[in-house]
């Protein structure tokens, strides 16, 4: 949805320095789009890398005037709040914005394509995570790939899986590697313009999405997966297995009696 031209403002109110502004600074690190400025009114006035060790710098405003005063044509939600849930204090910024005609990369669970509709011309709404069309469980396609293939895990959530695999994909592709990286996740979709939001995906269809992500790279020497989760954490997603039975291209046979 983004293009190269787009100026971003990216909405990080109490979250710079903070584990949950991890999407503003996957923006900041990898994404080729001018950031034009941060939102967080605790910091306005400031630049960015006065206050925290940003790759990237930029001035930090409080406002959506100074925002698009400062060149910004698209709000990002550049928090990501445990249980990707938008907090009622972030609504009036948003009516804001939206009011004031900038567009929205929005990563969370809330949707807002179908609370604003009524925008002006050129103005658009992304959301990130909904399931994409037409998915189906996993066939067992990818092991007809000659790529080799590498599944990024953790254990932990938020702790790097996508940071890593994003810079061991920058390196492959330095040495004449044809390298592609699949995104499972909000930053990283947003940051490449593909990928599957997995935590949106049912689970029957969680192996056939990361299915037809591969099958787009029938010439890449190498795939690199973005994995979602814990390994560990009780409370994490359980997609990890389909994951990997769909990098490794396998799938359960059909004739499997399950009531023996």
């Amino acid at each position: 949805m983004l293009n190269r031209a787009d100026r971003l403002a990216l909405f990080m109110e109490g979250a710079i320095g903070e584990f949950t502004g991890k999407l503003g600074y996957g923006v900041l690190r990898y994404s080729p789009n001018e950031v034009s400025c941060v939102l967080d009114s605790r910091f306005a006035g400031k630049r960015l890398q006065e206050v925290t060790d940003s790759p990237r710098d930029c001035p930090v405003h409080s406002t959506i005037d100074a925002a698009i005063a400062a060149g910004a044509n698209v709000f990002v939600l550049g928090i990501a709040p445990p249980g990707g849930l938008i907090p009622s204090s972030w609504w009036s910024v948003i009516d804001e914005a939206v009011a004031k005609g900038m567009s929205v990369v929005n990563g969370l669970h809330d949707l807002l394509a179908l609370k604003y509709l009524n925008l002006k011309e050129g103005q658009w709404i992304w959301d990130i995570r909904i399931e994409p069309e037409g998915l189906s469980p996993a066939t067992g396609a990818a092991r007809n790939l000659p790529a080799k293939r590498l599944l990024m895990v953790g254990t932990d959530m938020g702790i790097g899986k996508m940071t890593a695999g994003l810079e061991i994909l920058s390196a492959a592709r330095a040495k004449g590697l044809r390298a592609e990286f699949v995104a499972t996740g909000q930053i990283g979709i947003l940051l490449l313009g593909s990928g599957v939001p997995l935590d949106a995906v049912r689970v029957d269809f969680a192996g056939g999405s990361i299915e037809r992500e591969m099958m787009r790279y029938p010439d890449a020497e190498l795939i690199i997966v973005e994995g979602q989760g814990s390994l560990l954490l009780p409370r994490s997603r359980g997609d990890t297995l389909e994951v990997i039975s769909a990098i490794a291209g396998t799938k359960r046979p059909d004739n499997i009696d399950m009531r023996n």
